[in-house]
């Protein structure tokens, strides 16, 4: 078992242009646990988000717009599903607003970002 955690300080070389839908594997093929508590990107294109996910045996980067929490490149009713689930348990990586706590600030960012979609 591979047990994530600490920081990720993603770099590109200067040739790479990310764009939406750009998926990038880290780890792959060993059982994994945790999650990076600080991740630091590049700026991302105008209007996306690179978000890092991690499941069983992957850990991966995707460039995608905000408010697609579950990586898969659309706002669905999964995306709702899944940031109740992690604000209801006070995990922070739905705390958007960075100050520390899950309150209705947060709440109103991601229905922002839902609501405008995933239009790249």
């Amino acid at each position: 078992v591979m047990h994530i955690d600490g920081t990720l300080d993603v770099r590109f070389d200067e040739s790479v242009q990310p764009a939406f839908g750009d998926r990038w594997a880290l780890i792959e093929g060993t059982r994994q646990e945790g999650f990076f508590r600080n991740v630091i990107t590049p700026d991302p294109p105008a209007g996306l988000i690179y978000r890092v996910e991690t499941n069983s045996n992957e850990t991966f980067i995707v460039l995608t717009c905000p408010g697609d929490l579950n990586a898969d490149f659309r706002t669905d009713y999964l995306d709702i599903a899944l940031f109740m689930v992690r604000f209801g348990v006070d995990d922070l990586v739905v705390d958007f607003d960075g100050d520390g706590d899950l309150d209705f600030y947060d709440v109103a960012t991601f229905l922002a970002w839902f609501t405008q979609g995933c239009d790249a």
